[in-house]
């Protein structure tokens, strides 16, 4: 049996999540001394776990309410317009995948419990100075946190010089992984809770191929039963 992590790709149109004051601003990353206000990778928040490694649900409604006003900027070697995603699910607790009506309403029908999605109207190709597709965009926040790995028959080992902030999370020490079956069990896309990856059931695989998201790839993963 087998799950899948997935996987940014780095083909022509890759791209990335960044975040703008102003639409031909330079990015904003975190407060320092060229941005001393509420950065939105350093300043949002979560439901749950606020903006740490435990960091899970939907945003809170602060933060969707100050994302209003910043744009998102984006861009990559080939244009967007046939994209149905900006970014990928990421490990850090920010804001990484940006999607399409298509994403939204294929993903609703397969769970409608696995995703939050925000529509944005702020987002811009900087590169080509224009928004990246036609349609609207929606930001996309996978819900559901849970430790995932067999720690006996996984490489992983807790993080000793991790952040305050990162408390809890795990670094690798090898390739070799084993996920539990019953992380399988509640939802079929997750993120897992050592190291933040996201997660899938051979089902979601599929629902998410058919959309057509030649970004991104899924690395198998062996499961172990363990309900016994």
């Amino acid at each position: 049996m087998k799950c899948y992590i997935v996987c940014h790709g780095y083909g022509p149109t890759h791209s990335t999540v960044g975040w703008l004051a102003e639409k031909d601003g330079p990015y904003i990353y975190m407060r320092n001394e060229n941005w001393g206000k509420w950065a939105p990778k350093e300043d949002l928040r979560y439901q749950t776990g606020g903006n740490t490694w435990q960091a899970a649900g939907p945003l809170t409604d602060e933060t969707v309410e100050r994302l209003q006003g910043f744009w998102i900027g984006t861009g990559s070697e080939e244009p967007l317009s046939d994209s149905h995603v900006i970014g990928a699910p990421g490990t850090q607790p920010w804001i990484d995948t940006v999607v399409d009506k298509t994403f939204v309403d294929a993903m609703s029908a397969f769970d409608d419990r696995l995703f939050s999605f925000i529509q944005h109207e702020k987002v811009w190709d900087k590169g080509r100075d224009c928004p990246p597709w036609d349609g609207a965009f929606y930001i996309a926040t996978l819900l559901p946190l849970r430790p995932s790995f067999d720690l006996q028959r996984s490489d992983l080992v807790p993080k000793t010089d991790a952040a305050e902030r990162y408390k809890g999370s795990y670094s690798s020490s090898s390739a070799r992984r084993a996920v539990k079956l019953s992380a399988t069990l509640e939802t079929p896309i997750w993120r897992d809770g050592y190291t933040r990856q996201v997660m899938c059931t051979e089902e979601a695989r599929a629902a998410l191929e058919a959309i057509g998201i030649k970004e991104w790839w899924f690395m198998p993963r062996d499961l172990i039963d363990d309900r016994h």
